[in-house]
């Protein structure tokens, strides 16, 4: 995916700066006539037909592609909307070429893009609004045909690699984990879209709810559409972190959690990991605070740093100079200065090697 992300800049500088890079190329072709060279090349490969047209097709392409990268991009919550996007981005990939009606009859999961049976006819396929007007203003002729059959292969070829990644079948692992989204929690019992039991998720996820525990997860679950039945309706847009730790809050007559077994599986469910992008995010963070004149730091310091940056970007303050310490977090540092300062006192004159 991150390829795709850099072709993807590439190719759209190219086409933003395609008359100036035209002729700066067929200026330098001619300044070198009679020789091969990659200035020559490129001006002879930008001035066949059919080149441009098939760059704003690509560049149409992979517009959608970056949208679904995205979803693995994101630092937000994602995991109840994974399935859903993904089969969305897959299926418009899909109406690119695909007749109509088997994309409207047959299971997204079951149709195998590479068929030649289900593709529409090479005049209906979808090149993008760009590359048609380009095709209006510049005609290729029979140059046409060959670009949208290389069009279909280079789909089909997209749609395959896709489907052999991610599992489109509605009875999914990613599919069930709709339940948890507010909203789809919040559905009334009998709606269809609201699951009747959470007994397909128990069999996937054996390790996260005890054997003795299934039955009061599943009772929890079809309760809590009428205890919700009165709750705000800005609830519904609460991010599931949010909304389910609210869920947890709620108590019975006798006063204990009424939805602790529940909100203990959709906690446990939720950390699921679904993207890379903030991982590395996090490492490239932690390389930025172990440079190579600090890099004798210890791990709880490293930590820190982290933590710090973290609660000044959640504060939601200008920076660093703007952001004013809690006084729960002015406690813990008074609190633990003279811990820290008497642990400096018992190393003293030992040479740790280790800089906090």
């Amino acid at each position: 995916m991150t390829r795709w992300l850099s072709r993807g800049a590439v190719i759209h500088r190219i086409l933003e700066q395609w008359e100036p890079l035209l002729l700066f190329f067929s200026a330098e072709a001619q300044t070198r006539e009679g020789k091969v060279d990659r200035a020559t090349e490129i001006a002879k490969r930008m001035k066949e037909p059919g080149t441009k047209h098939m760059l704003l097709f690509v560049s149409f392409v992979i517009k959608k592609v970056d949208q679904l990268n995205l979803i693995f991009q994101s630092e937000d919550f994602q995991l109840h909307r994974l399935y859903q996007d993904m089969s969305d981005g897959y299926r418009l990939l899909l109406a690119m070429y695909v007749k109509p009606a088997v994309l409207s009859s047959v299971p997204l999961h079951e149709i195998n893009p590479t068929e030649a049976d289900i593709a529409m006819s090479l005049d209906r396929i979808n090149l993008g609004g760009r590359c048609e007007t380009h095709l209006m203003v510049e005609p290729l002729g029979s140059g046409e045909k060959v670009l949208r059959t290389d069009a279909q292969s280079f789909l089909k070829d997209l749609c395959s690699q896709i489907r052999k990644r991610f599992d489109l079948d509605r009875n999914s692992i990613l599919a069930e984990l709709k339940v948890l989204s507010p909203r789809v929690a919040m559905l009334p019992a009998e709606d269809e879209e609201r699951p009747r039991t959470l007994a397909p998720l128990l069999a996937r996820f054996k390790h996260l709810v005890k054997d003795a525990d299934r039955d009061d997860v599943c009772d929890e679950w079809r309760d809590l559409p009428a205890a919700l039945a009165t709750a705000p309706v800005a609830v519904k847009e609460e991010t599931p972190p949010v909304f389910w730790a609210k869920v947890a809050e709620l108590k019975n007559a006798v006063g204990e959690p009424r939805f602790q077994h529940l909100c203990e599986l959709m906690g446990n469910m939720m950390s699921l990991p679904h993207s890379t992008a903030s991982v590395e995010r996090t490492f490239s963070q932690m390389n930025r605070v172990k440079t190579n004149q600090t890099n004798r730091l210890l791990v709880a310091t490293t930590k820190g740093r982290m933590l710090a940056s973290q609660a000044i970007k959640e504060s939601g303050n200008a920076g660093c100079t703007m952001f004013e310490p809690s006084a729960s977090l002015l406690q813990d540092v008074m609190k633990n200065g003279p811990r820290h300062r008497s642990q400096s006192k018992e190393v003293a004159g030992v040479t740790l090697g280790v800089v906090d």
